[in-house]
Parts: C-alpha cells; structure tokens; sequence
C-alpha cells in the first residue's frame, strides 16, 4: 500500500507539470478517497501555488493551498462518516460461491 501511495505521488509530482490544473485536482481528490489521511494533496497544491499562482496583495498566492486545505478537512469528515455497502450480501455473490438465484 505504502508503495503505491509513493508511485502515486510521484505521478502527480510530474503531473503538475505536463497536466492542466483541473485534472491534478480532480486526481488529487478521488486520491484522498481512496488513501488514508492524503495529506499529499495539501503539499501538492503548495507546490502549484508557488509554481504557477500570480502574485497578490490578498492572502497571497496561496488560493488554491487554502481551497485544498477546506477540501481536505471536508473529505476526512466524509471518509469517517460514509459507510460503503455492497448491494449483495457475500452468500448471494457469484464470486464467493454462492448461487445466483
């Protein structure tokens, strides 16, 4: 697990400078869905900001840094409080050996 989670950092690593924004960011949050406590998707966004955000008087280039901390924060809540269940219970489920009916 940890290896893919570091495979992954590394493709968005890269990604940040060959992809557009939009598509890092989708990324970035279907990966903070799928791995625990994806803080890597805070540091990545820093490095967007610092890299590509213009200049500016307020909150200084650090708008999509503070849009990804909120979002953040709100998937953490979601991932404790969503419950996925499967649609069949395991004795319905071809692959367990069940019997389709």
């Amino acid at each position: 697990m940890i290896l893919t989670r570091i495979l992954y950092d590394l493709l968005i690593l890269i990604a940040i400078f060959l992809l557009p924004w939009w598509l890092i960011i989708a990324t970035c949050l279907l990966l903070a869905f799928y791995f625990e406590f994806y803080f890597e998707f805070v540091l990545f966004s820093l490095i967007f900001d610092l890299i590509y955000a213009p200049i500016s008087l307020f909150l200084g280039v650090y708008y999509l840094t503070i849009v990804t901390l909120l979002f953040f924060v709100v998937v953490e809540f979601l991932k404790r409080r969503v419950i996925l269940i499967d649609s069949k219970p395991p004795h319905q489920n071809l692959w367990c050996g069940g019997k389709d009916r």
